[in-house]
């Protein structure tokens, strides 16, 4: 075979008559051309791949800048959790240095109690979600820092692996102010729930939004949640005027104290609240609501209202004291010479009830100022006996009858027959009676003085007073009642406290209606007042009736007969030391007309003189005396004289049984303690032993 027939091959029996080396140097040439431009191609692409390396490696560049230049600390994580690139701000964060991440685990970075949260945040980015953890970061140092860590997934192209980029930032002190924000809340909430007084917050309209429990207790509820959504105005206040008057207030700004309202507790029961308020706005100035602090004063205030009517107690208990000497020496002069003239006298029957009279009215006035002593210092009498009700009405009524008709006022009289008896000091229900009629008879009386009223009215009725007395199983009942202007609601509630009058200044001092009140209660008794404004009052009263039975009648001998003059069984000597003239003169002239021998004395000194001159069997001497000597010193002396030791001394007393009782606890050694205004019966056996 030829040369040219080995170059040819195969091809060279299907050319087309082109000789075999022409054949091969074309094919020659176009391999070199294809050649040459995949050469281009390769060069182009391997420009564009540079290109695009610079680019990356300029991207990657920028992004390590970005991540080294800012504060928050950048971290790669493979998908395992290994740290494959952490920023410089690491050692600012943490102290560690970044090659001290990159040469250790994840976790151990990372406090052992936040590791569940950690694996679970990884989990959660690898679903594609991009979660943000709040954990504590481990320090160099061994202490432990919150930090807030955001990892995201980065996309990867193809068969690339997985990662994970995270931003961790520091959040220690917000994480501080926040946890002593919630210590603050802990404890204004414990403060909130365990506090005395009631806590609430309301919306501006008074919808309850928070409550305490102390306040669901003073309201009477029992479960917070059955105010939560009522209105304060609807539950709490009495009268939910008064709240809308307390909003404005507070709107105006002149609530600067407490305001204190009148509440009412779920089954009705009214109480006296002060209110502490707070109106609390948005940034804005939008008001929000009200911060309320309510506290309950009831108790407070009733014991503060006790403690002031003690202390009005107790003056008048002292200024009573103070005058009790002063009016009961007068009323022992005239009770005394009553006495005396209702012995000795041999006038009329019309005379000696006169002198009885007199004689009956001293010992009523007396027994009045007791009875004010009594009332002030809550003592209790023991003289009781068995009271005729009717009778005790039908005295009073005849005194207070020229009165009555004077001013043309009807007297209405229905008593009882058979009525039973009380067991009481007659004094004491005469007090009762003669107040409730007295105060029935000033009333139609300032219904008569009124201007009259154009048409019906008031005005146009006959004044009239009703007495009525009876029987209810076994109680003794007394009604008094008239037709006159009657008493408002507003003031019924008060008419028992002392010193509360709606009279004119120096008409009346405000104790008859208490003092009548303390007697009545005091005999186990009761008293109710009904009245309607314009159409009169009515006083009723309920006393126990006196289950023992009645004594036997003794018939009272009454005529113009002078009593025998009566003599002691044997004449004493006896000094009276008195400063007031006419008792003086009442004891002198009793005791002369008994047969004694009588010495008086104006006062201490005098009284201790003529005890040392003679010696006396008997010294009457009053306690309170004028001079630097009292009743106590002049017993003493004359007892320490050598002519007054088997003297008897007797102490009279116009102070009330309160000063009586401290006489006879005393050292002193006296024979006997009358007191002001007394029985001259009683002095006499006390005197004459």
């Amino acid at each position: 075979m030829t040369q040219s027939e080995h170059r040819g091959g195969p091809g060279a029996r299907g050319s087309t008559g082109n000789s075999p080396v022409e054949t091969r140097n074309e094919a020659v040439a176009r391999l070199e051309g294809d050649l040459e431009k995949l050469r281009a191609l390769l060069r182009e692409h391997m420009l564009q791949r540079e290109a695009v390396e610079e680019e990356l490696r300029a991207s990657g560049e920028q992004y390590r800048m970005l991540a080294e230049s800012i504060e928050d600390m950048v971290s790669l994580h493979a998908d395992d959790g290994t740290i494959l690139y952490v920023s410089p701000s690491c050692t600012k964060l943490t102290g560690y240095a970044p090659h001290e991440y990159l040469s250790g685990a994840t976790f151990s970075f990372i406090h052992p109690e936040d590791h569940a949260l950690a694996h679970a945040g990884m989990e959660t980015v690898l679903r594609g979600e991009s979660p943000t953890l709040e954990l504590r970061a481990v320090c160099k140092d061994g202490t432990h820092r919150w930090v807030e860590m955001r990892p995201r997934l980065v996309p990867a192209e193809g068969r690339a692996p997985r990662r994970i980029l995270s931003v961790t930032r520091d959040i220690e002190q917000r994480h501080r102010a926040e946890e002593a924000l919630r210590r603050a809340e802990d404890r204004y909430r414990a403060l909130f729930l365990r506090a005395s007084h009631g806590i609430y917050r309301t919306t501006p309209d008074g919808t309850f939004v928070d409550v305490n429990p102390a306040l669901v207790q003073m309201l009477g509820y029992d479960r917070p949640d059955e105010l939560l959504g009522a209105n304060v105005g609807n539950v709490a206040f009495r009268d939910p005027a008064d709240q809308a008057s307390v909003l404005a207030r507070l709107s105006a700004g002149g609530l600067r104290d407490w305001a204190e309202v009148r509440w009412v507790m779920r089954d009705g029961t009214p109480i006296s609240v002060r209110l502490a308020m707070h109106a609390v706005r948005n940034d804005d100035g939008t008001l929000e609501g009200y911060e309320v602090i309510a506290e309950d004063v009831t108790e407070r205030q009733r014991r503060e209202e006790l403690l002031r009517r003690g202390e009005r107690m107790a003056s008048l208990g002292t200024t009573l004291a103070g005058v009790a000497h002063e009016l009961n020496n007068p009323l022992a002069a005239i009770g005394g010479f009553a006495q005396l003239m209702l012995r000795e006298t041999t006038a009329s029957d019309e005379d000696r009830a006169a002198l009885q009279t007199i004689h009956h009215e001293s010992n009523r006035a007396a027994k009045i100022v007791r009875d004010l002593l009594t009332f002030a210092r809550r003592e209790e009498s023991q003289q009781r006996e068995r009271i005729d009700l009717n009778d005790v009405i039908g005295y009073l009524m005849a005194t207070q009858r020229y009165a009555m008709e004077t001013r043309g006022i009807e007297r209405e009289l229905k008593l009882a027959a058979d009525l039973p008896a009380v067991l009481a000091e007659r004094t004491q229900i005469e007090q009762v009676a003669l107040n409730l009629l007295v105060n029935a008879r000033q009333a139609l009386e300032a219904m008569i003085d009124a201007p009259a009223e154009i048409g019906s009215g008031p005005r146009q009725r006959t004044p009239r007073i009703g007495v009525r007395t009876w029987t209810e199983g076994r109680r003794v009942m007394l009604e008094i009642s008239d037709n006159g202007p009657g008493i408002p609601a507003e003031l019924r509630s008060r008419i028992w406290d002392p010193f509360f009058t709606t009279k004119a200044e120096g008409e009346g001092t405000g104790l008859g209606l208490a003092m009548v009140h303390g007697i009545v209660t005091g005999y186990d008794g009761s008293i109710e007042v009904e009245s309607d404004v314009g159409s009169g009052t009515r006083f009723i009263v309920s006393l126990p009736a006196d289950s023992r039975p009645a004594p036997p009648v003794q018939t009272e001998v009454r005529g113009n007969t002078t009593p025998p003059r009566e003599q002691a069984a044997r004449a004493l000597d006896i000094l009276i030391v008195e400063d007031e003239p006419g008792i003086r003169r009442v004891l002198t002239r009793y005791f002369a007309s008994r047969g004694h021998a009588v010495l008086s004395a104006r006062d201490g000194a005098e009284a201790v003189k003529l005890a040392r001159q003679s010696a006396f069997d008997v010294v009457i001497c009053d306690l309170r005396l004028t001079g630097i000597m009292d009743g106590y010193e002049v017993v003493s002396r004359i007892r320490a004289l050598p002519t007054g030791v088997r003297t008897r001394c007797i102490i009279m007393s116009g102070g009330g049984s309160e000063a009586v009782a401290t006489l006879r606890n005393d050292t002193v050694v006296v024979s006997a303690v009358i007191e002001k205004p007394y029985d001259i019966e009683e002095l006499r056996r006390a005197v004459e032993g």
